[in-house]
């Protein structure tokens, strides 16, 4: 048996999972992998992890127009492309199976385009079922979505559809469609040697007795970063007494201007620290380690986080939204506070208050070994 992982980015989540896939693939010496993705961002991010040279693992690298083609144009092109570049791949390694590790973004083409004989799993993370039917758009879009789970459901290409974090989810789309295809994921936690981490707050001069909140990941308006300068800003100076926001990863363009210029005014009543940059693993386990509360009050809640992991590794509970997947993993595995609504005032009145985290459940759930026997199996 061969199996293609094919992925056409490595931001973000991509790279951790990529890894993990990999190091599953050396314990399968008797299994074949091939590993097709973009060569000049692997080779620019994969100081990262360790890749053991292994004997049953191969790569095949995914061209610069490829790339482009999947990349660089409107969505449902996007998908016509994305699902032809992949089936063609399939056939050049010989494939018999493909795992994509974001997998929605092909369908439905690549059910009509995958050369017979060769089956596909892949990981869903926006759950359509938590998605609100108030305007005809949002029913439309539901709809859409419904189609193509009943599509994938039916297709004898699909083996697997994973259904990350949420097994209530996974239950009720096998009970709807009648199958056993979708299967839940554990979102794995981040694996920590706790030896190497430590405090940095007096390395960032953070003062000894203050609390900190941390944001971090890219950093955009759906995931509530403007949100939280406006609390910031808004708050009285009372609270914010003692204080200290700490803002960690890449910020998007798209609210690039609008952030730095809230920053201003809220350094004014608060001690803040920006980190605009793809921070480290390292920088991250350390800031995770320092921190006190880490921040997630994310506008769009149909997908699991996984700063619910970060979170859980250090015992560090989180503010978030109440709606959706997160907020009942959240509530689920007592990580925190939940907000009633994600708004400025909302969060504003979360800076004082004592939150604590209960979060060992979680964590054990979301066991990294569990994800790759998933995956992998």
């Amino acid at each position: 048996m061969k199996t293609l992982i094919f992925d056409e980015i490595l931001s973000g989540h991509h790279l951790e999972y990529l890894h993990y896939y990999y190091i599953g693939a050396c314990e399968r010496p008797d299994e074949e992998f091939v590993i097709c993705i973009p060569q000049m961002e692997f080779e620019s991010k994969k100081g990262k992890f360790s890749w053991p040279d292994v004997a049953n693992i191969s790569f095949e690298w995914l061209s610069e127009s490829d790339c482009a083609s999947i990349l660089n144009c409107s969505s449902m092109k996007s998908r016509r492309n994305k699902a032809t570049i992949v089936a063609k791949y399939a056939k050049v390694t010989g494939a018999t199976k493909v795992l994509l590790t974001n997998f929605i973004s092909t369908i439905p083409f690549l059910l009509m385009t995958m050369p017979q004989g060769i089956s596909v799993r892949g990981i869903v993370y926006r759950i359509f079922l938590y998605d609100t039917k108030n305007s005809i758009k949002s029913k439309l879009r539901y709809a859409i979505e419904d189609f193509c789970y009943r599509l994938m459901a039916k297709s004898k290409v699909m083996d697997k559809v994973f259904i990350l974090n949420d097994q209530n989810s996974a239950d009720r789309l096998n009970k709807k469609f009648r199958t056993l295809k979708f299967t839940f994921l554990p979102d794995p936690v981040p694996q920590v040697e706790m030896s190497t981490v430590k405090n940095i707050r007096q390395q960032l001069d953070i003062p000894t007795g203050n609390k900190v909140f941390l944001h971090f990941g890219g950093l955009s308006k759906r995931k509530g970063s403007i949100d939280i300068l406006n609390a910031i800003i808004e708050s009285e100076e009372s609270v914010l007494t003692e204080k200290t926001f700490v803002f960690a990863g890449k910020i998007y363009a798209e609210i690039h201007d609008e952030f730095y210029k809230l920053v201003k005014k809220a350094q004014h009543k608060a001690h803040i620290l920006i980190f605009d940059e793809f921070c480290s693993y390292e920088f991250l386990y350390n800031m995770c380690y320092s921190c006190d509360v880490i921040l997630i009050p994310y506008h769009q809640t149909n997908l699991s986080s996984g700063l619910l992991g970060y979170a859980a590794v250090f015992g560090k509970p989180v503010i978030g939204p109440s709606s959706g997947l997160i907020g009942y993993l959240i509530s689920k595995y007592d990580m925190g506070y939940c907000l009633p609504h994600v708004s400025t005032e909302a969060i504003s009145k979360t800076f004082n208050l004592l939150i604590e985290s209960h979060s060992d459940k979680y964590r054990v759930v979301n066991d990294v070994n569990q994800f790759v026997e998933i995956v992998l199996s």
